[in-house]
């Protein structure tokens, strides 16, 4: 093979092989299989349940064990025979059991030396695997899913994880109560726990937040509890200087978010951040103002609370934010504060409210929104259980400013929703939306009119334009699935 041959090209050999399964190896040249075969053995799942004598994806698999980096076996793996896997970087146990099939037991063989990410899913791992990993020197990141770790087996399992950079557990039912004391996570960089039980005495809120304290290198943090406790007086004793990712899924007080926040800003800032089912007030709101400077991301549409000024806030001091859903901001406020900095921000969700006596505010809205000239995608939503659902909203007609947003030449995506007796937009708007914005997307309540004939003259007209206004709208007006066309060019 000569050295422009495209075989040579070792960009070419990857695009190819994604396409391409082990199978096909056997029937190409000897040239083609001796190139493609690193690339095609990278990464295999067998069928653990296959009887042995006819299990021939196993025997294939065994011939080419010094290829294989990422392994999935599913099924029950007690009758695998051990495999010398020397180059195996990625390991997936799955086998989802129920009640009545007892969980599968595994085991491990020496050779998983290169082993740096474990994932089991409904699997209950037996005591010989948890010795095993410390073992395993360069397992860096257990990912565990609907399995259980047994009583006896609790203090090897936190062992084990104390080595780790990455843990992730879903669903998984941990007994033997708390963690250890000479078990420490110093090295812990991502840290998730999801879908733990409430009355999970072994694993419930109190421990986990125990396990967070003890990670003072904690990169990410993406934990869900329905436990309800009070953090503030144990945060006190965290330290995270290193946090980027904060997600938390957990029922927080203003106060004790408070604490959060401060404990992760001590040598720099967030950069992601989202907050479910937590009150963000007054004191937790100055306290996110630390993070304005590194903030890229911040998703607080679903906080229980949020008041307006926070929202303004974020939007007049985070210059690097990029994303940003949030709930309510008050157009007063608004107005009354400075210009927004975010100039960098490609996707909004927000709901701004208006008082009856300010309408003069709607010129003044629509003057900020114009300024997000990288914006792709802005959603008005109501939030759920949103506390100023009697006030008005921003009205997208000529005579309140809405021509202003024609600096928003990337905008792509732009939903709202309303209340059925609100205009939104009418048909001199939506003539002017469809000239002079790049929109794929228009959705929301298009047309305030009920008429049924009036309405699908609307929405065909968006569609001739190239725009959708909503799939399953399309379909059932037109009869059949409509593939979005081309945005229609700008005449402005």
């Amino acid at each position: 093979m000569n050295a422009s041959h495209p075989l040579r090209i070792l960009e070419a050999v990857r695009y190819i092989a994604q396409y391409m399964d082990p199978a096909a190896s056997l029937r190409v040249c000897r040239v083609w299989r001796d190139m493609f075969r690193p690339y095609l053995w990278r990464s295999i799942t067998l069928l653990a349940e296959t009887p042995l004598p006819t299990n021939r994806s196993l025997d294939v698999a065994l011939a080419h064990h010094t290829l294989i980096q990422d392994l999935t076996v599913v099924g029950r793996q007690n009758n695998m025979p051990g495999i010398y896997l020397p180059n195996l970087l990625q390991l997936t146990l799955n086998d989802i059991f129920t009640p009545a099939r007892p969980p599968p037991s595994i085991r491990f063989h020496e050779s998983f030396t290169s082993l740096t990410t474990l994932v089991l899913d409904g699997v209950a791992p037996a005591q010989r695997t948890w010795e095993l990993l410390p073992n395993l020197h360069s397992l860096s990141k257990l990912v565990m899913t609907s399995g259980e770790v047994r009583a006896g087996d609790a203090a090897l399992f936190w062992g084990a994880c104390g080595r780790l950079q990455f843990l992730s557990l879903t669903r998984v039912h941990i007994q033997g109560g708390p963690i250890p004391e000479v078990v420490s996570f110093h090295g812990m960089q991502h840290a998730a726990f999801f879908g733990i039980s409430r009355t999970d005495a072994g694993f419930d809120g109190n421990v986990q937040l125990d396990m967070v304290l003890r990670c003072p290198r904690l990169q990410t943090v993406d934990w869900e509890s329905p436990s309800v406790f009070n953090v503030t007086t144990p945060v006190r004793q965290g330290n995270w200087p290193y946090l980027e990712t904060l997600f938390l899924l957990l029922r927080l007080r203003d106060q004790d978010l408070v604490r959060v926040l401060e404990r992760s800003s001590v040598a720099g800032g967030l950069r992601r951040l989202m907050l479910r089912h937590a009150h963000l007030g007054v004191h937790s709101a100055r306290q996110l103002a630390f993070h304005s400077p590194t903030l890229v991301e911040a998703d607080l549409e679903h906080c229980v609370s949020l008041i307006s000024t926070a929202v303004r806030d974020m939007l007049c001091t985070c210059h690097n934010l990029r994303s940003l859903r949030t709930r309510t901001v008050l157009a007063r406020d608004i107005a009354l504060g400075g210009p927004w900095v975010c100039q960098q921000l490609q996707e909004l969700t927000i709901w701004i409210r208006f008082h009856d006596d300010e309408v003069q505010y709607q010129p003044v809205v629509f003057h900020r929104l114009s300024t997000l000239i990288h914006l792709r995608e802005l959603k008005l939503k109501i939030p759920e259980n949103d506390q100023y659902h009697q006030t008005g909203m921003l009205d997208f007609r000529m005579a309140h400013g809405v021509d202003q947003l024609a600096s928003l030449q990337q905008l792509e995506t732009l939903c709202f929703e309303s209340s059925p007796q609100e205009v939104c937009v009418q048909w001199q708007e939506a003539t002017w939306l469809v000239q002079t914005l790049p929109l794929r997307y228009l959705f929301g309540d298009l047309n305030p009119d009920v008429d049924v004939d009036v309405d699908r003259v609307f929405k065909t007209f968006l569609r001739d334009q190239g725009i959708m206004t909503s799939w399953y709208a399309l379909e059932e007006l037109f009869g059949h699935t409509v593939t979005p066309k081309p945005p229609c060019p700008s005449i402005n």
